[in-house]
Order: structure tokens, then sequence, then C-alpha cells
């Protein structure tokens, strides 16, 4: 990156909109890290609840079916059950966060899904688990598996007839449903993000619209100078910074009313004193008749009317010299300009005069002022 570039890049940073508009984007960066932390503790409890309503909820439909049969069933028998299991197996949906298990003598019978999750296969940790249950029960397990995560069950004890162990198992796992709720988060916060960023953007040139009023105040503060003061920024609302525009407006109303009334007293004290001070000289001359003594404070005194004359003059030039039109360029030749000031300089005095110049072209420049 040049020396250009990095005083571009240092500008735009100073610009006061540039700050304000990091200022947003860095609160808005800080709320949305601080979103991500606080989906965890909103969401997952929020998926959980859900899923161990929809466990009850379905594992009450199977006791109820379950009852059902044992109130038709004519004989319950091992093979009886078998069919029962089967039939039951056959009308369940096949999900991927829902798992329905019918053990017979500590082995798997059926399961929907047919291949399960290591952790449910027996010599699986949440099998173990399972299988040490006594009697109906429901909970939660927490399992190592982060694709399962928290499995929510409940294990109910079936009764055959015989000696045969049935166990019918329910299981929800919150990892699947989980995991979508935070995909759409973190959809939402990519989203997010680009419409902040666009946002951004948007905001950055829509404030520079705004404050276009406080960079013409800028660029209008720099120009005026002595000269001119006519100067006005046009107010374009009723908002703070028209407010603003229109107090400088009149500031420069003020600033401009004070220095025309200062260059009016210059012009007019100029014109005022030059009149008694030519009479003064006048009438000094007119005293030669008086001795050299006198002559001598006489000729002191025309000295410093002069002296006077020549502040005077100053002063009414200092006050054209601030008038915009003061200077007035053009071009003319150089060489013809030379020869106009040698003429008027050899009537000064009886002295040697030469001029010694080749220099050719034009000249831009005042040419009154040059030759006065």
């Amino acid at each position: 990156m040049g020396f250009t570039d990095r005083l571009n890049v240092k500008k735009l940073l100073g610009e006061t909109r540039t700050r304000v508009l990091l200022l947003y984007a860095a609160s808005i960066a800080a709320i949305a890290a601080a979103s991500i932390p606080l989906s965890f503790i909103f969401i997952i409890p929020r998926v959980e609840n859900r899923v161990e309503r929809e466990l009850r909820g379905d594992h009450q439909k199977f006791v109820d079916s379950y009852q059902q049969w044992q109130a038709n069933a004519e004989a319950q028998t091992s093979d009886s059950l078998a069919a029962f299991a089967r039939e039951e197996m056959s009308t369940l949906r096949l999900e991927n966060d829902n798992f329905h298990l019918f053990l017979r003598d500590g082995q798997i019978f059926d399961s929907v899904p047919a291949r399960l999750p290591e952790a449910m296969q027996p010599g699986g940790e949440l099998f173990e688990y399972w299988l040490r249950a006594n009697g109906p029960q429901t909970g939660r397990f927490a399992s190592s598996d982060r694709e399962l995560g928290t499995v929510f069950y409940a294990v109910e004890s079936l009764n055959s007839g015989d000696r045969q162990q049935w166990i019918y198992i329910d299981a929800y796992s919150s990892g699947p449903e989980i995991r979508e709720a935070l995909a759409g988060a973190y959809i939402f916060a990519a989203i997010e993000i680009a419409a902040l960023l666009a946002a951004f953007v948007l905001a950055w040139l829509g404030s520079g619209r705004l404050l276009k009023p406080v960079r013409d105040l800028t660029e209008i503060a720099q120009s005026i100078g002595e000269s001119d003061l006519t100067q006005r920024i046009p107010i374009s609302d009723d908002s703070e910074l028209g407010a603003l525009v229109s107090t400088f407006n009149k500031m420069m109303d003020r600033l401009e009313h004070a220095f025309d009334s200062q260059r009016n007293f210059i012009k007019d004290a100029g014109h005022e004193l030059r009149t008694p001070i030519t009479i003064a000289m006048g009438h000094l001359d007119l005293l030669t008749h008086l001795e050299a003594e006198d002559r001598e404070a006489i000729d002191l005194a025309i000295d410093e009317l002069h002296r006077m004359n020549r502040t005077v003059s100053e002063l009414v030039l200092l006050a054209k010299f601030e008038r915009p039109d003061f200077l007035k360029f053009q071009p003319f030749p150089v060489r013809k300009f030379m020869d106009e000031v040698f003429a008027k300089a050899r009537t000064l005095g009886d002295r040697d005069w030469r001029l010694n110049t080749s220099i050719e072209g034009l000249l831009m420049g005042d040419r009154h002022r040059l030759t006065g």
C-alpha cells in the first residue's frame, strides 16, 4: 500500500460517519457473538422439552395398544407377543431421531430402524443400561455419541406368559433436532450478518448524504478569506444540521458586516485625512519668505505631512486590497511594459538610465498595480 493509499484510508477512518458506523457495527457484532451461546441456552432446552413430550405421547400410544392386546389375546405366549411386536413395528414411521426396540431375553428381537446406533446395539453403553432397567421407567441418558446427544427413553416390561423376558424400548434422540435448530440459527445469523453488511454500506452512503452540509460548511470555511465573505451554504431542511448551517450563515453575515464597516471606516478616514493634509502642505509651501531657520522647521513639517499622506494612501490601498476586484489579471507584452516603466523612471532625475533586457512574450498580472 502506497503513501497516498494510506492517507486515503486514514482519512476514511477519520470521518465521523465511519466512526459512528464502526461503533454501530462493533456493537452489533458483540451482540451477534453473544447470541451464539444464548442460542444454546434457549434452543437446546426447548428442543429437549419437545422431544420429551413426543416420547411421552408416542409411548402412551404403545401402552394403550399393549393393554388392548392383553385384553383381546386368547393366550399370552411368546409367539403371540412376537406377532404383536411385528405388527406394532410395521405401523411405525422411520425417523432419524426415533428408535423402537423389542428385546427378548437380552437380544434384539426387532427394531425400527433395523440399523441402530452403536450405543443401542448389544454391548453398547445405552443397551446395557436398558437391560439393567427394573420394570417400567422413563429417563434420559447423556450419550457420548455426539450424533445422538441426549437420549430420552421409556422402557416397558412385557408379560409373555412364560419364562421369556420381553422388553419394549421407545427412544428419542435430541441430537438431530438440536443440530437442525442450530443449523437454522446459523443460517439466520449468516443472513443477519449479510444484511448488516448491506445495511452498513447503505447507511454509510446515506450518512454521507445527510452529513453533506457539514462537509460543505468545512469546504466553505476553508475557502473563506478576508477578501470574500459572501459565500453561504444553502439550507436544505429544518434538522439539527439545518440549524447548524443557519447559525453559520448568520455568523458569516455578522462577519461580513463587521469587515465592511472596517473597510468603509479606513476608506472614509483616508479620504477625510487627505484633505486637511493637502491644505496644510499647500499653506506651508507658500511660506517662502521666512528665514533659513524658520524654513528648516517648515520643511520638517512638510516632510512629516508627506509621511502622513503616504500612510493615509497606504490605508486607502489596504482597504482596496481587501476587495475581491483589487487585482485585475490580464496578459500583456513584457517588452512593451518594461519600456513604459523605463520611460517613467527616466523622468525621476538626471541619471544615466539604461535598460538592458531581451525578454519577449506575455506576462499575466495587473499591469496598473505593477506600474504604480
